[in-house]
C-alpha cells in the first residue's frame, strides 16, 4: 500500500478499505493501517472476515467468542466489539441483519481472496509471467499462518 511502511506487495493499495489475514489481521482505510480495537473486537473481525459478504449468526458469533461457554451479557459485550469495529471502519461495510452481521468486502479488499485469484490467474499464464504472479501472490504473506492472531481461537479450528 502506497501510504503504510510494509514489506508486503502493493496489490491492496486500489481500495481505500483493506484487510490482510494472511499473518497477523490488520485493516487499512486509504493506505493507513488501522488500531483494531480490542480481542473482542479482533476475533469478531476474523469471523466476518472469514465469511465475507454472508450474514454471520449472533450465535456464532458468540459462539466463537466464548467457546460455547458465554457469560451472561455476551450478547451486549458482542454489541459493543461491533459498535467498535464500526467506528474503526465505515459504518457501511458492517451492516445489522434481523440474525446477524455482514461485512461487504470486494475481493481486490481482501489479501487472501487476491492470494487465491492470483493462483488462478498464474496457473494459464506462461512459465515466465507465471513465476513473477506466484512471487507476487507470495509477497502477501506476513506470516506462517492466516488469521495468526486468532489461530488459536476455537472457531478458527473448525
Amino acid at each position: 500500500m502506497s501510504k503504510c511502511n510494509n514489506t508486503r506487495t502493493n496489490a491492496l493499495q486500489t481500495t481505500s478499505l483493506a484487510f490482510r489475514v494472511l499473518g497477523p489481521i490488520e485493516a487499512y482505510a486509504d493506505g493507513r493501517r488501522l488500531t483494531i480495537p480490542g480481542r473482542r473486537a479482533r476475533v469478531v473481525l476474523a469471523q466476518l472476515l472469514l465469511r465475507a459478504n454472508q450474514v454471520v449468526s449472533v450465535d456464532w458469533l458468540v459462539d466463537g467468542l466464548w467457546a460455547g461457554q458465554p457469560p451472561a451479557q455476551a450478547r451486549s459485550s458482542l454489541h459493543n466489539a461491533v459498535r467498535d469495529l464500526r467506528n474503526m471502519l465505515t459504518r457501511h461495510c458492517l451492516e445489522t441483519t434481523s440474525c446477524g452481521y455482514r461485512l461487504h468486502l470486494e475481493p481486490d479488499q481482501l489479501d487472501a481472496a487476491l492470494f487465491e485469484n492470483m493462483q488462478r490467474r498464474a496457473s494459464d499464464e506462461p512459465p515466465a509471467t507465471r513465476i513473477k504472479t506466484l512471487d507476487q501472490a507470495l509477497q502477501l504473506w506476513a506470516g506462517d499462518h492466516p488469521y495468526v492472531d486468532v489461530l488459536y481461537d476455537d472457531f478458527a479450528q473448525a
